[in-house]
């Protein structure tokens, strides 16, 4: 029968040799998963400068037609609408 307080128990590691490769093994897991990340986030960036130097961009134009001009007044007393 399997007991489960001995299933999640810490157990340290007496070997020191044990000790340094599993530590050495944790830092090299790391580091490739930071290189990855790094990577990962570099060609990102690369690929959306890209996407935004090759991208044609649009000729500027003038909507005379669709322009609403207004004027604006304000309705009302700020003090008046304070709460007293």
């Amino acid at each position: 029968m399997i007991r489960l307080h001995t299933l999640f128990s810490s157990r340290a590691l007496r070997n020191p040799v044990v000790r340094v490769a599993c530590a050495m093994l944790g830092l090299a897991l790391l580091s490739v998963v930071l290189v990855f990340g790094v990577l990962v986030g570099a060609l990102m960036i690369a690929f959306g400068l890209l996407r935004r130097a090759l991208t044609p961009k649009p000729a500027a134009t003038r909507n005379a037609g669709n322009v609403i001009d207004g004027e604006y007044r304000v309705v009302g007393d700020s003090k008046a609408s304070l709460a007293r």
